[in-house]
């Protein structure tokens, strides 16, 4: 991690708007830290320099001179920023990450530019952009120098940034983190081998006999305010959970997001029956603000508040981790406003237990954003049985 807003000792910079009026242009932008979300709001619009007749620039950085640890071990993999378009402020979605080396063999040397696009599609939700360091060019005052960066220039970075250049428009962009990375957090890359005995629930691959239909439900049911969308990307084998969970003013408590998988009325999901002595195996990745999730199952009539429910937590580092979940860990007696058990499985309850008619006849799969407020972008790459806890996970 490189740079936060939470005051975080070593991950904590003075940040600062600077525009193209300092070379006669009109462009203006304003960033602003945001206590409350721990993030930094930089909102402006890049407009057109009269004198050249083309678009001017806007750009937010550290203070010259951040104590930005050597990265050099980083120089194959690149920069995995965590941020939030605000849609209805933004129309452009090319910027660039900046950073200066104090590593240069003349003064034009050490600037680096890397191009990269958000999603306009993603409606006010957390993404995670990968650049790779392959992809960075080193310019200075817009002429280009060279190409991308040595290791020893990522041993001695002194300033990081965002930029938006080149192309006229407006943007609203809350900045969450930024760090390093050793490859793309994209679609877990197969490092490891399916797990002995595992049973295949959900999947996101096309063809797929696992690929399901699934619905979201947030607490507006319940007077609240929160919102989440789920889609299903068959092309790139994920089910994208996005969304933001909000305080439900009546209750003066963070409300929920659910996602579920469902069967049709007279369909089953595969039985899972032979795993009972084990859990739930879910390969995601989180790259919002939330780390702790539930999981759900039920049978075909358990859907939502009748279903099993455990919590779970994934590290919000935009890659992907097989997160284990024993059946013990579960209960289908729960609060409602909590979604927390209100008796949990044991040798003394048993009732509440999943037990192997139950896995035998499965009809639903969630996945809960629950118990605290704020933003969540979950990637699913599957879910599964298994018999055991897997002796590795990634």
């Amino acid at each position: 991690m490189l740079a936060t807003f939470d005051g975080a000792k070593g991950t904590t910079f003075t940040w600062a708007a600077e525009n193209d009026p300092v070379m006669g242009g009109v462009s203006t932008s304003t960033a602003t830290l945001d206590k409350a979300d721990k993030e930094l709001v930089w909102e402006g619009q890049v407009k057109v320099v009269p004198f050249l007749r083309a678009p001017g620039f806007c750009t937010v950085r550290t203070n010259s001179g951040a104590s930005i640890p050597d990265i050099s071990a980083y120089l194959s993999g690149g920069i995995a920023l965590n941020l939030q378009m605000e849609q209805a402020k933004t129309n452009l979605t090319t910027f660039q990450f900046q950073f200066q080396s104090e590593v240069r063999s003349d003064p034009k040397k050490g600037g680096f530019i890397c191009d990269f696009d958000v999603d306009g599609t993603v409606a006010d939700a957390v993404q995670t952009i990968y650049i790779p360091f392959a992809s960075c060019k080193e310019e200075w005052r817009g002429e280009p120098e060279g190409g991308a960066p040595t290791a020893k220039q990522l041993t001695k970075v002194s300033q990081i940034g965002i930029g938006a250049a080149g192309v006229a428009g407006t943007f609203g962009m809350a900045l969450v983190s930024v760090s390093v990375a050793a490859s793309s957090p994209g679609p877990a890359p197969g490092p490891s081998p399916p797990a002995p005995g595992a049973i295949e629930l959900v999947s996101f691959d096309a063809g797929s006999p696992h690929l399901y239909t699934w619905t979201d439900l947030n607490d507006p049911v319940m007077g609240g305010l929160s919102t989440s969308s789920f889609k299903v990307k068959p092309e790139e084998g994920l089910g994208i959970f996005n969304g933001t969970v909000r305080i439900v003013p009546s209750l003066k408590a963070p409300g929920f997001c659910n996602a579920e998988a469902r069967t049709g009325l007279m369909e089953k999901m595969a039985d899972a029956s032979a795993a009972i002595a084990g859990g739930m195996l879910y390969t995601v990745m989180s790259s919002g603000k939330m780390s702790s999730f539930k999981a759900s199952f039920g049978t075909g009539l358990e859907y939502n508040f009748g279903s099993y429910k455990a919590d779970f937590d994934v590290p919000a580092d935009g890659q992907f981790h097989q997160v284990y979940i024993p059946f013990t860990a579960f209960s289908n007696k729960w609060s409602a406003a909590t979604g927390e058990p209100t008796t949990k499985c044991s040798p003394s309850h048993k009732e509440v237990c999943p037990n192997t008619k139950v896995l035998r006849s499965l009809g639903s799969i969630g996945i809960w954003a629950e118990g605290a407020a704020g933003d969540f972008h979950l990637e699913v790459k599957s879910i599964a049985a298994v018999p055991s806890k897997p002796s590795t996970l990634y």
